[in-house]
């Protein structure tokens, strides 16, 4: 039976295998499988009751579910494949490579979902995307960051460092 999730946007996704998505720790809970030890070697799916339908709300758009829901199931698939490093990481930067309203999105949907690995690949690409900044500014205008305080506080805050 599947499993349906309701977004935010009124829209369903379904999913009949749920083993691509075992580290994402909110769905699991939701089958109420948080007890069960799910690993590499072990994958104990035939401990959780499949036989009627799941369904539940998250509150996140469609498409970053969508986009996130692939991203697992890509992880998951190579696990048994002989994909290089280059390939994973050419996959990873694909895969972020998008607005950064979006990789935002991104983050704070993983991080609701409890998809720990991928909020630390995404927190890793906006980490290289600051280092990669000159100055305060530049940052400030590639994440849209809109000051909240006066330009003398601003000052005064960074002379304090």
């Amino acid at each position: 039976m599947p499993l349906i999730i309701n977004t935010s946007d009124n829209k369903k996704i379904e999913i009949d295998d749920i083993k691509p998505y075992i580290k994402i720790k909110l769905i699991m809970s939701f089958l109420n499988s948080e007890d069960i030890d799910f690993n590499e070697e072990n994958d104990n799916f035939d401990m959780i009751d499949m036989s009627y339908d799941y369904e539940f709300d998250l509150d996140a758009k469609h498409s970053i579910l969508t986009k996130i829901f692939d991203y697992s199931k890509y992880i998951y698939t190579i696990k048994d494949l002989n994909i290089t490093e280059q390939d994973m990481y050419n996959y990873i930067n694909e895969f972020l490579d998008c607005k950064n309203e979006t990789l935002c999105d991104l983050l704070n949907t993983a991080d609701y979902l409890q998809y720990d690995d991928l909020v630390e690949v995404i927190c890793e690409k906006i980490a290289d995307d600051i280092q990669k900044c000159d100055n305060i500014e530049t940052i400030k205008k590639k994440f849209n960051i809109k000051n909240i305080i006066s330009q003398e506080e601003e000052e005064e805050l960074i002379k304090n460092i």
